[in-house]
């Protein structure tokens, strides 16, 4: 029996996400990315480990933000309609990686936690504001919190939420025709 996966199986079903919401890692040693796409109704999981996360940085290739988001899109998109492969689930982790690792809240989060293990444990939320259903959206990344608990999808979307009223006032043309197609029992 393998303990690690017996314990991260029982973190992420009593926070109500599948098994198959995370790879390889487990809640001890990974970085959390939780992607809420409201027009697709979409509330999802990607762990990766964080010793992948920190090769990742060290290896990051800076791509352009929008061919970042274009592909982020496209891989949503597949994922909500067909689901995702493992290959393709890493590679959504790798890009949500290098777009993080391009953004203000990456760098003030550094400027905050500049030591060598400031990643573990971090959990992002990547809000997708998408416009009726289509390829074109815009990201917004921020933190909920460093440690090994699994956050539930009632709480991700939460917060998604809260971030999104402030950036309608703040960034308007971001929400324009985006709704909230998110349902959770």
């Amino acid at each position: 029996m393998n303990i690690d996966y017996e314990i991260t199986k029982a973190h992420m079903l009593s926070s109500g996400w599948k098994l198959v919401d995370y790879a390889d890692s487990n809640v001890f040693d990974s970085v959390f990315f939780y992607i809420v796409d409201f027009s697709l109704g979409l509330v999802k999981l990607i762990t990766m480990k964080n010793t992948d996360v920190k090769k990742g940085l060290d290896k990051i290739k800076f791509l352009p933000l929008n061919s970042l988001v274009g592909g982020v899109s496209q891989m949503v998109l597949k994922w909500s309609s067909t689901g995702l492969e493992n290959d393709e689930l890493g590679q959504l982790g790798y890009t949500l990686v290098n777009y993080f690792s391009q953004t203000k809240t990456f760098r003030i989060y550094n400027q905050q936690f500049p030591q060598d293990n400031s990643h573990d444990n971090l959990h992002v939320v990547f809000n997708l504001y998408r416009q009726n259903r289509s390829e074109h959206i815009s990201m917004r990344p921020f933190i909920i919190g460093q440690d090994c608990l699994v956050r539930s999808a009632k709480e991700i979307v939460h917060h998604a939420r809260m971030v999104r009223h402030i950036d309608s006032q703040q960034r308007p043309n971001d929400q324009f025709l985006v709704t909230d197609g998110i349902l959770l029992n």
